[in-house]
């Protein structure tokens, strides 16, 4: 969900996220208008949609779209938990054994909730605005990053307690992990400084700093290499900037890229194909990992709101959240990656953000 700059600007009228990018208006109608307020069966082949809902006063859900029934099922905490409302601004979302990590920002707690039937189990309590999240080697912990606190937080997954705090100087944002490296994106709220951190997830001790050129907005990882790509916020002097950071033993950025007028806000990894897509204002860019090189993908010329994206490289799938005007229900838009045409629009909550695949 966010950049921080956009945040000032916006969270009288929404959550804490950066958006970007205006969507065209599309003859296809919303697919399920009518979203399923059930459970669905199980949470196997779908994907879950964060719904921040408006900041401050708003009510966050989380929906699931199962990709066998081709239906949408709404609120599935609230569902799960007699009505039970999850919180302000849903911010992120993370698999665990045998449980699902829900990070409610504004409410300043991380929900632990059954990932069978999405009953709560536990919860996090005692950061200040929690963000994104990633777990130890062995899972027993969870790393959770701030964007108020300039502390990242360690939680037992256990006890739901936290643990310890690793100072880090900056607000931080998305967080990764390879091995046994715990990698963040840190930085200033006014986007005017940036470092990537890695952190060794035993001695909970920073032992790599990486000043860029700006706030690492958000951060894409090749599992296997543990190469890095992200996707570096513009100002009002500098555009904004993709970059490549490799690894072998230590990390080093590797390439950068750049448009005019360019204000990235999210990237992900098409892992089959070796493609990056990145998500700019108005417009979705793709690239060779091997060069940085940003060629034009799919845009989206009018009024409307592209709030995040994520790629489905099973399926073959791209797909947007459009928050229309912060205040009604938006839209999960799928794309075919191959033929670049609009497949599926389903209605879904409030200001949807985050989508986390479960096939």
């Amino acid at each position: 969900m966010t950049t921080l700059k956009n945040l000032f600007l916006v969270t009288f009228f929404c959550v804490l996220g950066s958006f970007g990018v205006g969507c065209n208006k599309t003859s296809v109608s919303p697919h399920d208008t009518s979203p399923n307020k059930n459970l669905p069966a199980n949470f196997s082949k779908g994907a879950f949609i964060l719904n921040e809902g408006n900041f401050g006063w708003g009510v966050a859900t989380v929906d699931f779209l199962s990709f066998e029934k081709d239906t949408i099922y709404a609120d599935i905490f609230a569902v799960a938990n007699n009505n039970a409302p999850l919180g302000n601004v849903v911010q992120s979302m993370l698999p665990a054994p045998d449980c699902f990590l829900l990070s409610v920002n504004n409410s300043q707690k991380v929900e632990i909730v059954n990932n069978s039937n999405f009953k709560r189990q536990k919860t996090i309590n005692g950061l200040r605005s929690p963000r994104y999240m990633a777990l130890s080697s062995n899972s027993d912990k969870v790393f959770i990053t701030d964007l108020y606190d300039t502390a990242l937080s360690v939680a037992e997954l256990k006890s739901g307690q936290v643990l310890s705090r690793i100072n880090l100087g900056f607000s931080s944002e998305k967080i990764a992990r390879f091995k046994d490296k715990i990698l963040v994106c840190a930085g200033s709220l006014d986007y005017k400084t940036g470092q990537f951190l890695v952190i060794d997830e035993h001695s909970q001790k920073i032992i790599q700093r990486i000043n860029l050129e700006s706030m690492p907005l958000d951060m894409t990882l090749n599992g296997n290499t543990g190469q890095v790509w992200l996707a570096l916020a513009a100002s009002d002097t500098k555009n904004g900037s993709i970059c490549c950071l490799e690894y072998n033993t230590n990390y080093t950025l590797a390439q950068q890229s750049t448009l005019p007028n360019f204000k990235p806000r999210k990237i992900c990894y098409d892992e089959q194909e070796k493609k990056l897509y990145v998500l700019a204002q108005n417009t979705v860019y793709t690239t060779n990992t091997s060069h940085a090189k940003l060629e034009l993908f799919l845009s989206f010329p009018s009024a409307q709101i592209i709030y995040n994206m994520s790629v489905n490289t099973q399926r073959k799938e791209l797909y947007l959240t459009e928050a229309l005007d912060y205040v009604q229900k938006g839209k999960l838009l799928v794309y075919d990656l191959a033929s670049k045409k609009l497949k599926k629009t389903y209605r879904v909550g409030v200001i949807p953000s985050e989508i986390l695949f479960t096939d």
